[in-house]
Parts: C-alpha cells; structure tokens; sequence
C-alpha cells in the first residue's frame, strides 16, 4: 500500500518485532503488516497518513507521462512526406 506522510511516525508491528519510519512528506510503499496495526488505522483515520492503491498512482503517472507538454506525437511512417 501507498502511503503519503504528512507527520513524522514511527509504526511498531503488533509484536514489537519490526517498525517503519515515515518521514514527513515521504510516500513510501508500506508493508501489510504496518497497515494491519490498530495504530495505522488511527492515523489513517485522523488524516496524518494518506493511503492510495498503487494501481491508481501508476495510472495517474502514466496519463502525466502521456500529455507532457512538448512532445510530438508519433509519426505514422507509411505516410509520404
């Protein structure tokens, strides 16, 4: 899951065992376990944290690729000149 951060947050999994660090404006792939902790939620619920699908944002980049200002579009090559 996508995460943006809009806080600096360090989440513990529920065992204690492993922790992410998110900065403050980072976006950062987060793993399922760190989703899954009631503390995740609370910030995803309070608005500190921002989640989207990955697939959304690999859409998103490839419309903005698609309409870069500036670019040709392609040529048909079997067109004379």
């Amino acid at each position: 899951m996508l995460v943006y951060s809009k806080v600096n947050v360090i989440i513990p999994s529920n065992d204690g065992r492993q922790k992410i660090r998110l900065n403050r404006g980072d976006v950062a792939e987060v793993p399922k376990w760190a989703a899954a902790t009631k503390y995740f939620k609370l910030l995803q619920a309070d608005g500190q944290l921002v989640t989207t699908s990955k697939t959304t944002v690999d859409k998103d980049a490839q419309q903005a690729e698609d309409k870069k200002p500036g670019q040709e579009p392609p040529k048909d090559e079997g067109q004379p000149k």
